[in-house]
């Protein structure tokens, strides 16, 4: 019965794979299996795994006969080891010689259920120093003191710890508990936020060490990569799989247990969306964004007045850059017709230059006749309430009100934007004029 058991999932990395089980096998522990789970490789993986089972006895593999993701291939193996500590390795990657030696003295030691120890960020693809910094950060173990109780709210909502499951070592049985709730079926992106979901909603202690342990070859898979096609993008796009699968166990705990992890489900909502615009803002060709839009509104089911909110909420700071590529998108074609319904937008009409003009343009529209009737129905649509000190308005000139954009970002976009769909839908109105800010390009 070994004491450590290591989980290898593989897919098409046979030019690093020797690397990877060679760590294992050189561990200073010897008493350990690695349990590698091919998913379907094309590239002679599934000839490098035998080979290397055949001369090492602690190697157990299983061939997946078609692609099912990652996430499938680590329940299979997590199910099926026997260590009281388990380590998770990718392919592509590699581990210091006394990682498991190490892994299983420090849990013994710490008493936790989760160790974290330290990963050395491998820059792999010349990527700039920056992405190197910004991942080194993230993966860096907390170290302060050890965290017992509600781990899911220190990692996901307090961010004291990445939920990568590489890099850290785990209870054999409750790590076998918690992949058992981990549903069947492919799940390509953020398999490893899946799993530690369960992980952390199981387990009661955490710790962290600075020692460097884990070797991330940063530029090897497709997270490093710094220009995705637009088929990358799509598979990236499939994390919402993740996120749906999460809210139906929530659904069927007890109400009060599933209230008190909705802020949870929605931090990690909210996370995968904001990688999701942040890949499509940074590493798509400008040519594909306008498609790619797309792309992520139907990816998580979205109406169009949560999808522009949540675009709002993830670029406040690149309006002008916004502007530019949602300018004759498909995901906002409109259809023509005759203008009858005019609304005029601008934080409030009172003390000030532009405030007159939009005033004087109101009237101005709203005194405009046809067949001696009123031409067009005029809205004005402001952020502020009526003040005393308002330019006057025609009594033909409707009013109706905004969130306070002065409260955004902190608050949600989605909120404000509902509000403009209800006025745009209650009035009826063809169309706007915005007089809030000009980009000099």
């Amino acid at each position: 019965m070994p004491t450590v058991s290591v989980i290898m999932p593989v897919y098409n990395t046979a030019p690093y794979l020797s690397q990877a089980l060679d760590s294992v096998l050189k561990q200073t522990l010897s008493d350990l299996e690695l349990i590698c789970v091919d998913d379907g490789s094309s590239d002679g993986s599934q000839d490098i795994l035998r080979d290397y089972a055949a001369r090492d006895r602690r190697i157990r593999y299983i061939f997946h006969d078609a692609r099912r993701s990652a996430s499938q291939c680590r329940k299979d193996g997590v199910l099926a080891s026997v260590g009281s500590c388990v380590l998770f390795l990718d392919a592509d990657d590699w581990m210091e010689p006394e990682t498991c030696e190490t892994a299983v003295q420090e849990l013994e030691t710490r008493q936790v259920d989760l160790l974290q120890f330290g990963t050395v960020v491998e820059n792999c693809a010349n990527l700039p120093e920056g992405r190197i910094r910004s991942n080194q950060r993230a993966v860096t173990p907390y170290t302060d003191a050890p965290i017992s109780g509600d781990l899911l709210s220190a990692c996901i909502l307090e961010k004291k710890f990445s939920f990568t499951l590489w890099g850290k070592a785990f209870r054999g049985d409750l790590c076998r508990q918690a992949f058992s709730l981990v549903e069947d079926g492919s799940f390509p992106k953020a398999n490893d936020l899946y799993a530690m979901f369960f992980l952390l909603h199981l387990s009661h202690s955490y710790a962290g060490m600075e020692t460097p342990l884990y070797h991330y070859c940063f530029g090897r898979g497709m997270t490093g990569q710094n220009v995705m096609t637009l088929e990358q993008f799509r598979l990236h796009c499939q994390s919402p799989l993740v996120a749906n699968a999460i809210r139906r166990y929530l659904a069927a705990l007890p109400s009060e247990e599933e209230q008190r992890l909705l802020p949870v489900w929605e931090q990690i909502r909210s996370n995968l969306l904001g990688e999701h615009f942040g890949r499509w803002r940074d590493n798509l060709d400008p040519e594909d964004q306008q498609e790619a839009l797309t792309v992520i509104r139907d990816a998580w089911g979205m109406d169009r007045t949560e999808f522009l909110g949540t675009l709002a909420n993830q670029n406040y700071y690149q309006r002008a850059e916004m502007a530019q590529i949602l300018t004759g998108a498909p995901i906002l074609q409109f259809r023509r017709r005759k203008i009858r319904t005019i609304a005029l937008h601008y934080r409030c009409i009172a003390n000030g230059g532009a405030q007159r003009v939009v005033a004087m343009l109101c009237n101005l529209f709203a005194g405009q006749t046809e067949n001696g009737a009123p031409r067009y129905k005029v809205i004005l649509i402001t952020d502020e309430p009526a003040y005393e000190e308002d330019y006057p308005l025609s009594p033909l000139v409707e009013r109706c009100y905004l969130p306070d954009r002065v409260r955004f970002p902190s608050e949600d976009f989605t909120l404000r934007a509902r509000a403009w769909d209800e006025i745009l839908d209650t009035h009826d109105i063809d169309v706007v004029i915005n007089s809030l800010w000009i980009e000099v390009l």
